[in-house]
């Protein structure tokens, strides 16, 4: 990992995503789209202050496409780049560019992505065993913030943990995220109105690489593969 972000390349690669072409989720709700770099087709033309639609015609897409590029060379450092990806991209964009960045916008991307995306264990670009390897390269004091590491720090050696999993997840047990929260895990299991399953397990304390607290869930990211007695408490 390299000791000082290249925030030129990084941006390179930011200016790269804007050649892909922005796509319809659904034809008939064209507020929702897909894109790296758009959250949505209408935007403000910074020159007439008017709202335009970028898929109206080629003009309105290339005065969106420029103003990004603006934006993204305007970005005095990799969080603000990173704050232009959209939410379902970031831990692709994190991806692309993990040769150019130092382990503090490792750490902080990887944390950030992590928090934004609620299923971010399905990510079609970053596979759930590429996720892990990201944790374990991760620096665990520059994964939590001061409460957490305080937090993190008063942990038994041994500890249980929980896990809430809906009919859709079920089965689902090779997960990063579980939580000290029993309540927290039945909360989980009984969403979207199902009936689903709380495992308890334990870890070691050396086998968690961070307590993450940001959503107020007291979860834990760990190594899944280091989970020992794994038991169902609930049908």
């Amino acid at each position: 990992m390299v000791e000082t972000t290249n925030l030129n390349e990084c941006k390179k690669i930011a200016e790269n995503l804007l050649n892909i072409r922005v796509e319809e989720q659904i034809s008939y709700i064209p507020e929702l789209i897909s894109h790296p770099l758009f959250e949505t087709p209408f935007i403000t033309n910074q020159k007439t202050g008017k709202i335009i639609n970028i898929l109206d015609n080629e003009d309105n897409y290339n005065i969106a496409i420029n103003q990004l590029k603006v934006k993204i060379k305007d970005c005095n450092n990799y969080k603000k780049l990173t704050q232009l990806i959209t939410k379902p991209y970031k831990l692709a964009f994190f991806k692309l560019t993990i040769d150019y960045i130092c382990m503090k916008d490792f750490c902080n991307n990887l944390i950030d992505s992590w928090v934004s995306d609620e299923y971010i264990c399905e990510n079609v670009n970053v596979s759930k065993a590429e996720l892990l390897n990201y944790f374990k390269m991760a620096s665990k004091k520059l994964l939590m913030n001061e409460e957490e590491l305080n937090y993190f720090s008063k942990l038994e050696d041994e500890i249980t943990v929980y896990r809430g999993v809906t009919n859709y997840n079920k089965n689902n047990l090779s997960a990063l995220s579980w939580t000290l929260d029993k309540e927290i895990a039945k909360w989980f299991c009984e969403r979207f109105n199902e009936n689903g399953n709380i495992y308890k397990a334990i870890i070691s304390k050396k086998d968690i690489f961070a307590y993450c607290n940001k959503r107020k869930e007291k979860e834990l990211i760990l190594d899944y593969t280091k989970l020992t007695n794994v038991q169902l408490l609930k049908e």
